[in-house]
């Protein structure tokens, strides 16, 4: 997992041209770039809910489907050609798969885009909701 904050001190010699050289070295560029957006998993009463984070796309560039129980969130987008001095994430191309419970109800999964987060609402059929039964 790529480091926001280094963990050198600034009391090491050499720190300054170190960082210099970490900012300047033209493969450095692509290291350590995150290619994959990360997702938060939230399981409730009436269902999951996923949240990926991806900022900087627009809601026509993804793609979510369904198949065999497969829940597929890809984006192809183009890069925009900027010159950039450091690159942490990459979120342009992508695909994120996650295995849907038997008892989810596929057909009524819903999905919202905002402030570079796309959250699915994935409902649970209560039909298929544990329940206890009473000996009389």
């Amino acid at each position: 997992m790529a480091k926001l904050l280094s963990t050198r001190t600034l009391d090491n010699i050499g720190y300054f041209d170190s960082l210099l050289n970490d900012v300047f070295r033209s493969s450095y560029v692509n290291q350590n770039v995150r290619t994959q957006p990360p997702a938060n998993i939230v399981k409730s009463e009436t269902g999951f809910q996923v949240d990926i984070a991806a900022p900087g796309l627009s809601r026509s560039d993804f793609n979510i489907s369904v198949e065999d129980n497969i829940l597929t969130v890809s984006v192809k987008s183009e890069s925009k050609q900027e010159k950039q001095i450091k690159k942490e994430f990459d979120f342009l191309n992508f695909s994120r798969s996650f295995v849907l419970s038997k008892d989810t109800t596929a057909d009524r999964i819903s999905a919202s885009y905002n402030s570079g987060i796309l959250s699915l609402e994935i409902p649970v059929d209560s039909k298929n909701k544990a329940f206890s039964i009473k000996v009389e």
